[in-house]
């Protein structure tokens, strides 16, 4: 996902910023992995609202808040929230 293991950018770990985070191409990495890898990891996906509160609680983006629920499946809901950048710089 573009963060070398054990090789952070700075002494304090890897940037918390949005912007560090949202190069197409890490993006579109993130995207990927988080439309193929949860059905490999669960038999069965959390409903994609409660995944988000469980996951983020109160430190979630109100755009990440606005976007789960409106997602067109389960599918697509959780791989917002494992794609985003608030779930990503944790």
């Amino acid at each position: 996902m573009g963060q070398p293991w054990l090789r952070p950018t700075g002494p304090d770990g890897w940037a918390e910023g949005p912007e560090a985070w949202i190069e197409p191409q890490l993006l579109a990495a993130r995207i990927s992995w988080a439309m193929r890898a949860p059905r490999n990891l669960v038999p069965q996906l959390p409903d994609p609202r409660e995944f988000l509160d469980t996951a983020l609680g109160d430190t979630r983006s109100d755009q990440l808040a606005w976007a789960v629920p409106k997602a067109e499946s389960q599918a697509e809901g959780v791989a917002l929230v494992l794609a985003s950048n608030d779930f990503n710089r944790r």
